[in-house]
């Protein structure tokens, strides 16, 4: 597992699986950091699906989506949300929201919707 950071994104690439994990420090879109993601994709010479969690802009209901990329570039056509995200994704997802809080109340979400949020990210 590779850990890369950036001002407003981690990625962590799970190179067994051909996978990786996008995880955003602030409420951001994924038109906002696909440049990014890019850049540090082809650094790291990956090639597969790449998740993105958009926790801090939709909440805990469907803040999963998949998007393919390949030779460098995403396919966009291939954006979809990712119902049923594995273990390992979610796992990664909670352990850094739960050493990031600060991260979880600095959205324009409703302070329910922070709340769930808070929740899910402390449930085992």
């Amino acid at each position: 597992m590779m850990h890369i950071e950036t001002e407003n994104i981690r990625l962590t690439i799970l190179s067994k699986r051909n996978e990786a994990v996008v995880l955003f420090k602030r409420e951001l879109y994924i038109t906002d950091v696909l440049e990014e993601v890019v850049e540090e994709l082809s650094n790291a010479h990956f090639d597969g699906n790449v998740v993105f969690d958009m926790l801090l802009t939709k909440g805990v209901t469907e803040h999963y989506y998949r998007m393919q990329y390949c030779n460098n570039k995403f396919d966009y056509s291939s954006n979809a949300p990712l119902p049923n995200p594995t273990i390992d994704i979610i796992r990664i997802s909670k352990a850094f929201y739960r050493s990031h809080p600060d991260f979880l109340i600095r959205t324009s979400l409703s302070s329910k919707q922070i709340n769930s949020m808070r929740m899910w990210v402390e449930e085992v």
